[in-house]
């Protein structure tokens, strides 16, 4: 179980391990401990008390620096909340200054999503209190742990809510600064539920100008699990760190876990450079609409410019992905009446039980899943992520090559980078950074991200042992679990790390992907073929649609192949049309997918755009999405595995993958990218035909990358096309 996070009351600094007896904070060394919750009568001095116009008659909640009570006016009929600050704390400025900060702030606030300030005073023995609003029902939180992820429906009508507070509280200068599911209140009434944001205790209250700072510059306050980058690293924050933690608690409404878990260092570090899995690979058992997964994606985007300006413009966004109007209704005259839905596209795992337990299970050592395309390799790694995440394992991808050219060390490099914390294409200052405890590593670190530079021919072995030995050594070193999916489409010198961490993966686990051994260690294997009819059965689809789509439930089918038809025959019953395949697709659908495909298995979304010739893209991608043809993460386009790209890629007609590939070439060129990439690009354009000049650049580019396969595969294609020109063939 992890270790319970709290930010200290006195210095706001992360302390974890917090619900342990007299715990201390590591920044100021004072107790963070939790109070012990305070019962009625004599056990609580101040139950009975009258502070101004208000009798205390219960407490109802206890927090680091104060308590909640229920109380009655004594002027009249009605009850409100009255919170405490004690008289101890009172004598701390740092705390008076945050008690009067929350005042300030609510203060400024009139929405119904919003807690209202009623009054302010002292105590007679030197304490103060707020008056607010009596709220009477549960946290976000609460409900999020009793219910799990929410109905879409239902997570909008609440998060709308809350945004609608943020909005406010952003138009009057006040930023949160602590938006989480603890601090959303849900009161159920007769009609809806009501949500109110609450605890504007470390609010940034604007203009600050002349106030004394309630923490040091460069200091960070919130709570870990939903900070944005820039509050992770104490920069100056607006409304849209707010904004990201929206998206953080949108996440854990649609899925019911937080994107990020694990030590406090590595969910600060995921924060801060690693997108999240997307929510439906997450919960691929539930039904998450991708309008809603782009809106928290885009909250949660790395860099402030790529988020929502406001609050008000993520609600509006958030309402528009699941509009009222937008629920299934009666079927139009003109259209025969629709038989009854098929189960959604994210079939079940079934047929795989045995080895998703032994993966599991699996503490130290290798695996090896072998199995042809389709067969559902790809899906049962991720549901072994998912369950390891769920129980806080770290876990390290290492996936192929998605542009397909194998271009040296990508594998790897997106492991080290996702591993030590850094971009995927780091500066010598990112390494340095993430070498400073492995100085030892550094120039082999260097090497594996192509920062080494030229190699004299008497250097160049030492360079290359220098690169392995630092890539092997910190996989191995993790003491994590290592997915390395689709080995078999991997460069060189990545085949090499694999196979070494599969001989050794020293205190952690490695689980390997591929459609066959290869060069790959003899160690555990898993085979994976077909599903057997039973299996199909379990699927719960309709056997008749499979069988119109031409596939026979009784033989046993690949997972690829039953998923596919069933989607085909849910659109056939949906909408009375013919499946959506690449043929089938028109216009500006049809556009943006060819150009997606032969970017790859995944491609950015400014790329397709660039090469479709379309400039407003998100509308098809989106249609594209919701028809299981694509996923859409964060900026990025990805196929739903190499398999469905590979067949959509072959039903391009020639003359199209030729246009399309040179386009990508032209693009990657003008950006100065990988030499290997802008010939895998200009050479697929044209084989007869391709320039020299990047055949030979790719070439050399692979040679220093310690590739000789990929040197020697180039430097054929460099030498035959030479040939052509000097004998003036073309």
């Amino acid at each position: 179980m992890r270790p319970a996070v709290r930010t200290c009351p006195h210095c706001r600094a992360a302390c974890e391990d917090a619900d342990a007896p007299g715990a201390r904070c590591p920044g100021c060394g004072a107790d963070v401990a939790p109070a012990a919750p305070l019962g009625a009568g004599e056990d609580d001095p101040l139950i009975g008390r009258v502070l101004g116009r208000y009798r205390l008659a219960e407490c109802v909640g206890v927090g680091a620096m104060s308590r909640v009570y229920r109380a009655s006016r004594t002027d009249g009929p009605g009850e409100v909340a009255v919170k405490v600050l004690s008289p101890k704390d009172s004598a701390d400025p740092v705390l008076v200054q945050r008690f009067q900060r929350e005042q300030d702030a609510l203060g400024r606030l009139r929405h119904a999503s919003n807690l209202t300030v009623l009054d302010f005073g002292h105590t007679d023995d030197g304490g103060f209190f707020l008056v607010t609003d009596l709220l009477r029902g549960r946290t976000l939180d609460t409900i999020l742990r009793s219910d799990g992820a929410l109905e879409p429906r239902r997570v909008v009508r609440l998060l709308a809510q809350a945004l609608d507070g943020l909005a406010e509280a952003h138009a009057a200068g006040v930023i949160h600064r602590d938006f989480k599911p603890e601090n959303l209140f849900v009161e159920s009434g007769e009609e809806r539920e009501r949500v109110r944001v609450i605890d504007y205790g470390i609010a940034k209250v604007q203009p600050e100008l002349h106030a004394p700072r309630l923490t040091a510059a460069g200091s960070v306050c919130g709570t870990p699990d939903y900070m944005a980058p820039e509050q992770v690293r104490g920069d100056e924050l607006d409304a849209r760190a707010d904004v990201y933690a929206a998206g953080v608690v949108l996440y854990e409404m649609l899925t019911g876990s937080r994107p990020f878990s694990g030590s406090l260092l590595h969910v600060l570090t995921m924060h801060m450079h690693h997108a999240p899995e997307p929510p439906a690979l997450r919960r691929l058992d539930l039904t998450i609409p991708p309008a809603l997964e782009r809106v928290c994606l885009r909250a949660m985007a790395k860099h402030p410019d790529q988020r929502y300006p406001t609050a008000a413009a993520m609600r509006a966004e958030l309402l528009a992905a699941l509009p009222e109007e937008a629920s299934p209704g009666p079927s139009p005259p003109s259209r025969p009446a629709a038989p009854p839905a098929l189960p959604g596209f994210a079939l079940p795992l079934v047929g795989r039980q045995r080895e998703l337990q032994l993966l599991v299970e699996t503490r130290r050592g290798s695996v090896l899943l072998l199995g042809p395309g389709g067969s559902g390799r790809t899906r049962l790694i991720e549901e072994w992520r998912r369950l390891l995440a769920e129980r806080g394992d770290r876990v390290v991808v290492m996936r192929a090559d998605p542009s397909t050219a194998r271009v040296p060390w990508r594998p790897v490099r997106r492991a080290l980078a996702m591993a030590l914390g850094m971009p995927e294409r780091p500066s010598g200052a990112d390494i340095e950074r993430a070498t400073r405890e492995r100085p030892a590593d550094r120039i082999g670190l260097r090497e594996v991200f192509g920062l080494g530079g030229l190699a004299a021919p008497e250097e160049r072995e030492y360079r290359r042992r220098e690169a392995m030995a630092a890539a092997v050594g910190i996989l191995r070193d993790l003491g994590a679990a290592i997915a390395c999916e689709d080995v078999d489409r991997y460069d060189r010198p990545s085949v090499e790390v694999v196979s070494e961490i599969i001989r050794d993966p020293g205190m952690g686990r490695v689980v390997a992907t591929a459609s066959s051994r290869g060069d790959l260690p003899v160690g555990a294997t898993i085979e994976m073929g077909p599903l057997s009819p039973g299996d199909i059965a379990q699927l719960g689809v309709d056997v008749l649609a499979l069988e119109q789509m031409g596939v026979d439930p009784s033989r046993p089918q690949l997972p690829l192949v039953v998923e596919s038809a069933h989607h085909a025959a849910r659109e056939l019953a949906e909408d009375g049309e013919a499946p959506s395949r690449l043929a089938s697709l028109l216009g500006t659908p049809r556009r943006v997918l060819a150009a997606a495909v032969v970017g790859g298995y995944e491609v950015g979304v400014e790329a397709v755009a660039a090469v479709s010739g379309i400039t407003e893209v998100q509308a098809p991608l989106s249609s594209l999405a919701s028809r299981g043809l694509l996923r859409l993460e964060g900026d990025r386009v990805v196929l739903p595995s190499p398999t469905l790209r590979d067949a959509l890629y072959a039903a391009l007609a020639p003359e199209e993958r030729s246009r399309l590939h040179r386009a990508y070439a032209e693009l990657l060129k003008a950006a100065h990218d990988e030499s290997v990439l802008v010939a895998h690009h200009a050479f697929a354009a044209a084989p007869d035909a391709v320039p020299l000049e990047p055949l030979e650049r790719a070439m050399l580019s692979a040679e220093r990358a310690f590739d000789d396969p990929g040197a020697i595969r180039w430097g054929i294609r460099a030498l035959k096309r030479a040939r052509r020109l000097e004998t003036g063939r073309e």
